[in-house]
């Protein structure tokens, strides 16, 4: 469920102004955002940790990051995991940027966790 604040008058001022607060008020039901599926966070954890200051990485040490992270033993055949990888690239969407062509950074939307 989900809440809002609600400015309400409480009073007066010796000025004869309002004095107001907020009261909490059931509202519509908040969006809460879906777990990344398994292959996409550990394709988000390989670039994080590739990148702890978010400097561009190479697709290609992107990609191999997240194959070991993802199959730490017995991989799948090479064109499974290149599938898998852009999978995940894609589920990730605005949270992973391409600044240069073959290059990759998480966003920065001020909120990311």
């Amino acid at each position: 469920m989900g809440f809002k604040l609600v400015p309400v008058v409480v009073g007066q001022d010796l000025d004869d102004e309002e004095i107001t607060s907020c009261v909490v008020e059931p509202a519509a039901r908040v969006h809460k955002e879906q777990p990344l599926p398994a292959q996409a966070a550990d394709a988000l954890k390989a670039l994080c940790d590739l990148s702890p200051n978010n400097a561009p990485v190479a697709e290609q040490d992107w990609q191999a990051a997240f194959e070991r992270r993802a199959w730490p033993v017995d991989p799948p055949e090479s064109k499974s995991r290149r599938v898998a990888f852009r999978r995940a690239v894609k589920v990730l969407g605005e949270r992973v940027t391409s600044p240069e062509s073959g290059q990759w950074q998480r966003a920065l939307t001020g909120g990311e966790g």
